[in-house]
């Protein structure tokens, strides 16, 4: 099979550059609408919420957990840290409460 030059179809498409700016703008719209879609989507949660599932009591679990606070209350912290010398002999640099002082300029954007 052989291509007859007189059959080939020459369609050149020129488009103007008002055309370009208008078909940029669908292409922006749908970005847009489409972004807004998968944001309401996701969103508002998309699927439906599971179902709550209520946990059994079980005696045991209560049990360990009455023990395990009681260990915890027999717990005592020391405080070595507060009553070593070299956490003693720390010095405070500075007045506190830190007095309130002038502040920047009014306008930072304004020329010196």
């Amino acid at each position: 099979m052989a291509i007859i030059p007189s059959e080939i179809k020459k369609e050149v498409n020129i488009t103007t550059p008002q055309q370009q700016k208008t078909k940029k703008m669908v292409y922006l719209l749908v970005a847009i609408v489409a972004a807004a879609l998968l944001i309401l989507y996701f969103g508002s949660g998309g699927s439906t919420p599971a179902e709550v599932n209520t946990p059994t009591v079980n005696v045991e679990q209560i049990d360990q957990s009455a023990k395990l606070l009681e260990e915890l209350s027999k717990v005592s912290f020391d405080n070595l840290v507060l009553k070593d010398k070299k956490f003693e002999a720390l010095v405070l640099h500075g007045d506190l409460p830190i007095s309130v002082g002038a502040k920047g300029r009014e306008n930072p954007f304004a020329p010196f």
